[in-house]
């Protein structure tokens, strides 16, 4: 697994945090761009499936989780 210092793309990212990255995979740290897409991919109808919690409402859950892993 080879690592490298992030660098981040927007201002809302943390600066010196660091990404992994695989030649398949990049893991990196959220930011707040990431919760339309986190909220999107719950919604899913094929992610559904397999989470038995009730589907998303709002955008909110998932800016509070974004906020707290930036912290």
């Amino acid at each position: 697994l080879a690592s490298r210092a992030y660098t981040p793309r927007s201002p809302d990212t943390l600066p010196g945090m660091v990404a992994y990255q695989t030649a398949r995979l990049t893991l990196r740290p959220f930011t707040p761009a990431d919760v339309p897409l986190l909220f999107a991919l719950d919604s899913d109808p094929e992610v559904r499936r397999y989470v038995h919690l009730p589907p998303p409402t709002s955008l909110d859950p998932y800016r509070e989780r974004v906020e707290r892993c930036l912290r």
